[in-house]
C-alpha cells in the first residue's frame, strides 16, 4: 500500500475508502536502472563527527540499489544540490 499511497495520514485513507476512491493494483515496472527512484529525508538522534543528523536516502526501483548522502541541513537549496550531483555521479 505504501507504493501506491505514500504518507497518507489514516484520516485521508479512510476518507478515500468511504468516498469509493478507485484503487488499481497495477504497478509499472521501471525498465532500466535509475529509470525511476524513491527519494526521502532521514533523521539521525545522533550526530556524526561533523554533527550531521539528516540524510537524503535514495533506492533504485529496477536493481533495488540504495544510496544515502549526508546534508548539512534540510533547505531546499541543499536538497537539490545533493540531487543534481548524485544524477551528475550517476551517468
Amino acid at each position: 500500500a505504501h507504493r501506491k499511497l505514500g504518507h497518507q495520514s489514516p484520516a485521508a485513507i479512510v476518507l478515500a475508502v468511504k468516498s469509493g476512491a478507485t484503487f488499481s493494483n497495477k504497478s509499472t515496472e521501471a525498465p532500466h536502472a535509475l529509470y525511476r527512484v524513491f527519494i526521502d529525508l532521514g533523521f539521525v538522534e545522533h550526530p556524526n563527527h561533523h554533527g550531521d543528523t539528516i540524510y537524503l536516502a535514495i533506492v533504485d526501483q529496477y536493481s533495488t540499489a540504495k544510496w544515502t548522502i549526508v546534508l548539512k541541513d534540510k533547505r531546499a537549496e541543499t536538497i537539490i544540490e545533493a540531487w543534481s550531483k548524485f544524477q551528475v555521479e550517476s551517468e
